[in-house]
């Protein structure tokens, strides 16, 4: 995998600081994820499934591999879904709803 401005979340552990969500049929399988503070999150079907593939265990890079197998991306698309998906991660952190290994809200 090589995409760049990754700020090192490829190789760290992320971890969901919020766990509950529900995906949502009604609504184009898209999913909604509902903070302790009330707060609501909805992301379309292929990030719930990069959400869906963020346990304790796994880095960022596992993960979007993950989400690129359980999606059936192929290999010409490949880098391009790296390229968002590494985005998204990036922008989950910055709204606090996941924590990678090492940042100052891991520990």
């Amino acid at each position: 995998m090589d995409v760049q401005q990754d700020d090192g979340i490829l190789d760290r552990k992320i971890t969901r600081m919020f766990a509950p969500f529900r995906r949502m049929p009604e609504l184009d399988n898209n999913v909604m994820l509902l903070t302790s503070d009330g707060e609501k999150h909805m992301f379309n079907p292929s990030a719930g499934v990069l959400w869906e593939a963020i346990d304790d265990l796994r880095t960022g890079a596992e993960i979007i591999e993950a989400a690129k197998a359980s999606l059936g991306i192929e290999e010409e698309d490949a880098e391009a879904f790296e390229r968002t998906a590494v985005d998204f991660l990036l922008e989950l952190r910055d709204r606090r709803l996941i924590a990678i290994e090492n940042d100052d809200v891991w520990n």
